[in-house]
């Protein structure tokens, strides 16, 4: 099997994330793509019920004989980090927060969400728990099977900027509608009325 993995910061728009790559069907699970919460004016947009990884999804993704999009924290992704490492053709796609920009629209984001944690643990636990090399050796990813999607690039007002996302589609070898995702983008942005403190 093989599987594309998003690793992301509480309130980093993880849900987000899988639901523009599920918009190009070029996964096993991309029927998950559901666009009720956006049309609803959710601030989250949960395509699935309940926790982003739990057993059932794993066993789906085992199970599977095309491409699982699996997405969580650092810390759902390391309960299953067993079923993880036994994937030989894997990929991971990770949200980062490098630079205090970055930590700011998080902390925004958090306290909108009343999902503040404290700052140490955004200064200091969360910024080391989504860079790449701890993908490469927790979770036993390839160095070059690993990209790094900072939270500026990804939260910014045009999808594309700085050719992002066409370095995103050719990283997965797959073709998202970038007039769809721009679409779906500018909803969920207007439901966490991003706006009002980011360009």
């Amino acid at each position: 099997m093989q599987a594309t993995i998003i690793a992301y910061p509480p309130s980093g728009g993880g849900n987000h994330l899988k639901n523009l790559l599920c918009s190009s069907n070029a996964f096993a699970n991309s029927g998950d793509l559901n666009l009720e919460p956006y049309n609803a004016g959710n601030r989250e947009v949960h395509s699935t019920g309940g926790r982003n990884m739990n057993e059932y999804r794993m066993a789906s993704a085992l199970s599977s004989s095309g491409n699982f999009l699996l997405h969580g924290h650092f810390g759902e992704l390391a309960l299953h980090r067993a079923e993880i490492n036994a994937i030989e053709q894997k990929k991971f796609v990770i949200l980062t927060i490098d630079t205090p920009g970055d930590k700011r629209l998080l902390e925004q984001r958090q306290r909108r969400l009343g999902q503040h944690s404290h700052e140490y643990y955004l200064q200091e636990e969360q910024y080391f728990l989504y860079q790449p090399h701890m993908y490469s050796t927790y979770f036993t990813g390839h160095e070059s099977n690993i990209f790094s999607f900072s939270l500026t690039e990804f939260w910014h007002s045009v999808i594309n900027y700085n050719t992002t996302w066409d370095r995103l589609n050719s990283f997965l070898g797959i073709n998202i509608d970038l007039a769809q995702a721009q679409q779906l983008h500018d909803q969920w942005r207007a439901n966490n009325q991003m706006s009002s403190y980011y360009f």
